[in-house]
């Protein structure tokens, strides 16, 4: 078997690689190959024109904090589970490989080694991002170090999984094989809670970000802390390394490290065709899901829930049928946590890390703010239930009794409200924690002034960067990457790239007149501050309301023109 298995691997890889390559007579993946190329070589591979000083690859905080993120990342496969995807088969797969003469360790392995391209690629991008300039030691050793550590969070992280699977199907028998794992990470995880609430004043006591690093590291340089975190440091000891002699001390630890963990997983205890076969379950509806322009989130196909739905009423203009729907699924498959969460986290971050103890009001404005920025740029990029996943179904959307500019009008109102209240959320937690600040840096006059100048120029931003990414769909749907985002590799960076260098031009193009109207409307009323912004915000959305609505007439038409055929 291990020659058919090398024979499935080493065919799939050149048919994979033909059919990229066989992709580039369309000039539209020549472009983007060719834009995301240049961005990898200028990131990446080109040569530092500051050279590094110092001989570890990584910084001395981030040094003495890895192995606590490496509990924080392996404890939330423990909490919440690991990769049960990387179990998962292809329908050719379950076909052929799980009724052949094939054991459970032979499936294993193969699955291992497939993983190992992702895994070495991995390394090299780690090597030349944190070793740009640096010559202390050799790439190849380096590429090697990481090639070890990652590999052995992948079998930790499978392992994991499958001693979950176990305890589903066996119970407590399951513990009782696999008590030694369950305890040894759980005593690590107790030990530093344990000294967590021991230094809770050193930690109170932190000033800033560099100051609260500070604490954390002498908490994990306590002698407890240091001998739970051992085998972790010595998994990052080798990519810490800032000589060949260094590395050559620190690399036999951890490839032993690395052969435990292949042991243990190759040793777990579980129906492991019946775990793979649900994890290509899970896949199979995730592909699905894709392909539906819905969320890319694995969800177990036995589990139920009963469906979120709004009333529309049978009357009304026929287009609000089209943003119910876009909004229906809007709420199906996107998670509020997904949005909200990462923005929770780094408010309460600007919070904890203020750098004048008892003000942090000003960090949290800031960080407000920029996040408010930051989606108004890029977050038309996430929401996509408008016509860059309709656009597929387009013989359908012709059946439609609804004319060509509503239709475009309804899909962008789909993305654009809900990105606009998201971002008003984030504008106003600014206006209340500058309130808040005693020392604040903007004046009561401007900032209220922005606040209620805010819901019109942000909607109308919202509306400019939505029409211009349905614009490009319509227009252009043979160059657009049409349904679920997602994918990777450098067609698919490229393509991101194009795409949002056209978006920023246009943008900045839509810009000029609605700038020019703001600034006659501030300079008119300048000696009232508040009304000045008021003024501004409200006269330059609603010029560039204008333009927008001018646009979606435009884009009616041409999506009224739009064949079937031009969609690829």
């Amino acid at each position: 078997m291990t020659d058919a298995f090398a024979y499935l691997l080493t065919r799939s890889a050149v048919n994979r690689v033909r059919s990229q390559v066989l992709r580039l007579r369309n000039p539209r993946y020549v472009a983007a190959f060719v834009a995301g190329g240049l961005y990898l070589w200028w990131f990446i591979f080109r040569p530092s024109a500051v050279p590094q000083q110092g001989g570890s690859l990584i910084g001395g905080s981030l040094a003495a904090l890895a192995p606590l993120l490496l509990v924080v990342v392996l404890g939330g496969v423990w909490l919440f589970g690991g990769d049960r995807t990387a179990l998962a088969f292809s329908p050719a797969e379950i076909s052929f490989l799980l009724p052949a003469p094939v054991s459970r360790r032979g499936l294993l392995a193969f699955k291992l080694v497939r993983a190992q391209a992702a895994i070495v690629i991995s390394s090299v991008i780690w090597v030349f991002i944190l070793r740009r300039g640096s010559s202390s030691n050799s790439a190849l050793l380096a590429a090697l170090s990481f090639w070890v550590l990652f590999s052995t969070l992948a079998m930790h992280r499978l392992a994991a999984a499958l001693v979950r699977a176990s305890a589903a199907e066996h119970r407590g028998a399951a513990f009782r094989r696999h008590w030694l794992a369950i305890v040894l990470f759980g005593t690590v995880v107790l030990v530093l809670a344990l000294e967590v609430i021991d230094s809770r004043a050193a930690l109170r006591a932190a000033s800033g970000l560099e100051g609260t690093l500070g604490a954390f590291a002498s908490l994990l340089a306590r002698p407890a802390a240091r001998v739970v975190l051992a085998p972790f440091r010595a998994m990052l000891a080798p990519t810490l390394a800032g000589s060949a002699a260094e590395w050559v001390r620190a690399i036999p630890a951890a490839l032993a490290i690395l052969l435990l963990h292949a042991w243990w997983l190759f040793r777990t205890d579980t129906a492991f065709e019946e775990a793979a076969v649900e994890a290509s379950a899970r896949r199979a509806v995730q592909l699905e899901r894709l392909r539906a322009r819905r969320s890319a989130m694995p969800v177990a196909p036995t589990v139920s829930r009963g469906a979120r739905t709004f009333p529309l009423a049978p009357t009304g203009w026929p287009a609000l049928a089209i943003v119910w729907k876009n909004v229906l699924c809007l709420s199906r498959t996107v998670r509020i946590r997904t949005l909200v969460g990462p923005i929770a986290v780094a408010l309460v971050a600007a919070f904890a890390f203020a750098r004048r103890v008892g003000s942090p009001w000003a960090n949290v404005a800031l960080v407000a703010t920029i996040l408010a920025f930051t989606l108004l740029l890029f977050g038309g990029r996430t929401l996509r239930n408008d016509l860059r996943s309709d656009m597929l179904h387009l013989p359908l959307l012709k059946t439609f009794p609804v004319r060509g500019s509503d239709m475009v009008l309804a899909e962008i109102a789909s993305g654009a409200v809900p990105m606009a209240v998201i971002q008003l959320s984030l504008v106003l937690i600014a206006f209340v924690a500058l309130a808040l600040e005693p020392r604040s840096p903007v004046t009561f006059d401007v900032r209220l002034g922005l606040m209620l100048a805010a819901p019109v120029a942000i909607v109308a931003l919202n509306g400019a960067m939505f029409t211009i990414l349905n614009g490009t769909a319509v227009l252009f749907p043979a160059w657009m990457r049409l349904g679920a985002a997602g994918g990777a590799g450098v067609e698919v960076m490229g393509t991101n790239l194009l795409a949002t260098g056209g978006l920023l031009v246009m943008l900045a193009l839509l810009l000029i007149a609605p700038v020019i109207a703001a600034a006659v409307g501030f300079v008119l009323l300048k000696s009232q501050v508040t009304l000045a912004i008021v003024a501004a915000g409200t006269v330059g959305g609603a010029v560039l309301a204008a333009e927008c609505y001018g646009a979606v007439l435009g884009l009616g038409r041409a999506f009224e023109r739009a064949e079937p055929s031009q969609v690829v």
